[in-house]
This record gives C-alpha cells, structure tokens and sequence, in this order.
C-alpha cells in the first residue's frame, strides 16, 4: 500500500477490487492505471465482476464527495431524494459564502446504490477540488457543525444566514437527521464523516459491494450533464486495432465515468482549494450561563446546552482521535456533568470503535482540558 500512494504520475488511479476466490471477506488487491485504461479495463468485464474501490490516496487532491445513508428499518417516514436535494443546496450555499465557486446541480453526481433496507447514495461534486481529503473532510464537518449549532439552539443565527442564506427553515434542517440505532438518543446528520481518512477505499460508479448486486448508478434525481470533449470522442480511435470492439465506447458513459472518479484531477482547469484544519486554541465562554451541580441530560442531537463549547470539543477530539491513529471514527457525546463551585464540566464521550473518552474542562480561562481513553 505504501508503494501505491506515492505514485509519481499525478494522473495515476489506485483501485481496489475484491474478488471470492481472494479468500477472507473483505481482502482487497491493488492496481494503479491512468483514467482511460482504467475505463477499458472496467468495463470490458462482466458488471458481476465489478467490486472496485477508488483509493483516495493521502494527501491527493480530490474532488468533494459525500457518502449519505440510512435505514429504512430505523427511519421509515424519511424521503431521501428530498433530503439529498436540501443538503446539496446547504452544500452549494456554503461553498459559496466561502468564495469557492459554487456548485451547479449540473455538475453533481448523484449516485444510487438504495436496498429495501437501506437508503444509499454518494455524491460526487466534479467541480469543486481540494489539496487532498482531509481539507474536504474539514468542510464537510464545519458544514454539518452549522446545522447541528442550528438545530441546537433552535434558532438560525446571524451567523448562519450569513453563510447559508434565508432559504432554508429549522424544518429542513431537522429532516437531515435520522436514527443510527434503535436508541431514540443515537440521531446523527445522515452523512457518514469516517469516509474522509487517509488511503479511503470509495465505491467507484457502476461497482457493487461483493456479493450485494446492488451497483452505484445514476440516481433518478440526479440532474448531471456529462460534458463531452473533444478528446472524448477520439478515445475509441487511440485504441490499439482489435481492442475497439471489445467494449461499447459511449462518450457520454466514458466522461461521466472520468468525472466520477473522485481523484481524477484537471490540475490546469480545476482550482485546487484549501480549507483550515487546525482545531482553534480557544473559544469564548463568557456568554455561558452557570452549570450548576446537576447532571445534565443529553437530548435527542447527542449534545447539551452549549452548542460552541461541544462544536469546539469535537473538533478538539477529532484531532485528538487523529493523533492516535483512530481518524475514522465519529465521536459523540454520552453524558455531561458541572460541577461550578470547583470550575469544572466532565463529558464522556463515545465513538464508532464504542470506546469511552472523558474529556474534562478543568478551568474555562485557561483552558485546561484534560483527555483519558477507556
């Protein structure tokens, strides 16, 4: 692996594919190809055979890609394709209150791989690129640290009209959070963050998990125009005499193939960006009401009543996670207790690998916190 995520050509496309004669579930094997072999390659096999994965190799440039999900089983009042179609319009508003330039629907590909009992979809924005998926990451999750701030506080703030405008409602933001178990008190924004760690093995268009046959194709709302070059239509020709009738060279299947690839980067059309990573070193609590000594009770968003200070920590525990290896879990809180006469706020905190972290506050001037992982 390490071999294959220092590739020189910037061009080059690692791939995993998993096969059932490799033996244990989930054992993978590698291959690196420019985007147009990787074509001719993948789609001269049967679709049976087509269990690939893009790596998103550490420190490439990307594309911006999301990874949306839910049960139906936990969640069967959800409407998804309206709930994708909102969370675009948060996304595009975002970016643009950022500068970026912003996304058209156009230019989205919308990818539908739904079960009887799972809603599935990943998004693709072909047009929008950062310095590699950690800054991608990091938008992601200051995005969905807005809605939650949102949702907390049951007010949209200055500052969220500011980044996101005055179309959305408290309503729209309520329906992007689903049940993740049977617990009532496990809800979550139904993006998966864990996609964002290094090396990420992501699904690639037409594929399907081994043995699911449930292939990624093109969502029925998805509203992405394949733009067709020149080069495109000369691609069949380029190939070597006897390899042309071997498989159907549709242009427009050839570039939305080429776009959907998360990694395949025009580096002199696209503008690369970069989005802040650093965790901030302080926050303001002088707006903080007194705790008291009471133990607080988590409500239905997994956070308390101080939607800065625990945007804060999680970023901060994030890090934190990252340092220790664990980059791709997804913390949330458990319980939360103050304690004012001695200064102090105790969090337990959990994530995906159901670890427990406590984090403590000792003293909200100096800012002394102090983690301990169960």
């Amino acid at each position: 692996m390490k071999d294959l995520v220092k590739v020189e050509d910037k061009r080059l496309i690692a791939v995993a594919y998993e096969r059932d004669q490799f033996g244990r579930e989930g054992q993978r094997r590698f291959i690196t190809s420019s985007p147009e072999e990787l074509f001719f390659y993948y789609f001269q096999m049967p679709q049976s055979n087509r269990n690939h994965y893009e790596v998103i190799c550490e420190g490439k440039p990307c594309k911006l890609y999301f990874d949306i999900e839910f049960s139906f089983l936990l969640n069967p009042l959800k409407r998804g394709p309206e709930m994708v179609y909102t969370f675009i319009q948060l996304v595009s508003a975002f970016a643009k209150s950022l500068e970026y330039t912003e996304p058209q629907m156009a230019d989205i590909l919308n990818l539908d791989s739904s079960s009887e009992e799972k809603f599935s979809r990943h998004l693709v924005f072909t047009k929008t690129v950062f310095s590699n998926n950690g800054h991608a990451g990091a938008f992601v999750r200051s995005l969905c640290d807005q809605i939650n701030c949102a949702i907390e506080t049951a007010e949209l703030s200055a500052e969220f009209v500011d980044l996101f405008g005055m179309t959305f409602k408290l309503n729209d933001l309520r329906e992007l959070y689903v049940y993740t178990t049977d617990s009532n008190n496990d809800v979550a924004i139904f993006v998966d963050h864990a996609v964002y760690s290094k090396n990420r093995n992501f699904r690639m268009y037409k594929s399907s998990k081994l043995g699911k046959m449930k292939f990624l194709n093109r969502a029925e709302s998805c509203e992405y125009e394949a733009f067709v070059t020149d080069s495109d239509l000369l691609f069949k020709k380029q190939l070597k005499p006897g390899y042309q009738d071997l498989v159907d060279i549709n242009p427009e299947l050839y570039r939305t193939f080429l776009d959907s690839l998360i990694t395949n980067i025009d580096f002199e059309a696209d503008e690369i960006l970069s989005f802040e990573t650093e965790v901030p070193k302080s926050v303001s609590f002088r707006a903080f009401p007194k705790l008291g000594e009471a133990k607080l009770d988590v409500n239905e968003l997994g956070l308390f009543i101080y939607p800065e200070l625990e945007s804060f920590i999680l970023g901060l525990l994030r890090k934190r996670l990252a340092d220790l290896g664990m980059e791709d879990c997804s913390p949330f809180f458990r319980t939360c207790k103050g304690l004012t006469s001695a200064n102090l706020i105790v969090y337990e905190l959990g994530h995906s690998y159901r670890s427990v972290l406590t984090l403590t506050v000792k003293d909200f001037e100096e800012m002394n916190f102090h983690f301990h992982l169960i």
